[in-house]
């Protein structure tokens, strides 16, 4: 009998369950095609037990697989970031290959679109602190904020204008609606568009 989450500490199945975990990274012939899909739906074309589904998987691919899951709530993430310690990071992977979390693109977008301009639970002030200074000032890093000696790394954007387009099914879709962004004084993307540049450079901590 399975234990329940009280019981095994992050029991990942037992917390989110099949339907909820994604196989974001397959390689082999058999299994390639069911990429970003959840174990639930795979063991369903399959007409077998979840669990089943997901031995045979990490059988035929090697155990060289990554997966993806929905396991915390909304509820829980806003109690945690409006806390005035918290700054925001992605928490995201570059598996080779297969399908990204959606994060991987579309983490600091979506605070702007829907905390900020969708339901106003920051204000834009706010949101920018959380995504520039306080991560800089946790990590001990000369960035994130614009005055006189510090790297000129500057988003210029509508705020109405952005979108965010990552999802589970099609992680791999840039955020649009910037006008420009500039990386060491240089423009490095216009009107969403890469303009090869690389003036970026290593940032090292301060002691």
């Amino acid at each position: 009998m399975l234990k329940q989450p009280s019981d095994i500490f992050e029991n990942i199945v037992e917390l989110a369950g099949f339907d909820m975990i994604y196989a974001s990274t397959l390689h082999t012939e058999k299994f390639g095609s069911f990429a970003g899909q959840s174990i639930a739906k795979i063991a369903e074309q399959f007409g077998q037990d979840p669990y089943d589904t997901l031995y045979d998987i990490l059988l035929e691919e090697r155990c060289q697989v990554t997966m993806l899951d929905t396991i915390a709530s909304e509820e829980d993430m806003l109690y945690f970031l409006k806390d005035s310690r918290a700054n925001l990071i992605s928490d995201a992977i570059y598996p080779a290959g297969g399908k990204y979390h959606p994060r991987v693109y579309g983490a600091f977008p979506k605070l702007l679109t829907a905390y900020v301009r969708d339901k106003k639970i920051f204000s834009i002030e706010d949101a920018v602190y959380k995504m520039t200074a306080k991560p800089a000032q946790v990590l001990g890093l000369p960035l994130g904020t614009l005055e006189k000696g510090m790297p000129a790394d500057i988003n210029v954007f509508h705020l109405d204008q952005l979108s965010v387009h990552a999802d589970f099914q099609n992680p791999n879709q840039y955020c649009t609606g910037f006008d420009y962004v500039l990386v060491g004084g240089e423009i490095a993307v216009a009107h969403d568009v890469w303009r090869n540049s690389k003036s970026g450079r290593i940032v090292r901590k301060q002691q």
